[in-house]
């Protein structure tokens, strides 16, 4: 597996000096998934730090913790995120699913606080 081109330095006749891609690793490409893992992980709690926030104020205004209509609507959205993006869209639709599983569950708790 090569990655594109890269333009080394400018030479001193101020041409840029293409160099040829070095092939990854599998090392390298093992590296860079687990930058990629941390990154979702992070995501992931950002996301559930905003989801609890939204918990907070469904329980405050007296919403329900579920909007069907909502989530419908990212659904449509994520499938066409994933259509771009070259990703099967039921596997991005099983992820959602199961994060705003977990997202209920903590809605849920957050109105049963107190």
């Amino acid at each position: 597996m090569q990655v594109g081109y890269k333009l080394a330095a400018t030479r001193r006749d101020g041409y840029a000096e293409v160099v040829k891609p070095t092939p990854l690793t599998l090392d390298d490409l093992r590296s860079h998934i687990d930058r990629l893992d941390a990154a979702l992980v992070y995501l992931l709690a950002e996301r559930y730090s905003c989801t609890d926030e939204i918990g907070r104020l469904k329980k405050h205004e007296h919403l329900p913790p579920l909007d069907a209509e909502r989530e419908e609507r990212q659904k449509a959205r994520l499938r066409a995120i994933a259509g771009d993006a070259g990703v099967d869209a039921d596997t991005v639709i099983g992820i959602f699913d199961t994060i705003t599983a977990t997202v209920k569950e903590r809605h849920q708790r957050t109105i049963e606080s107190d």
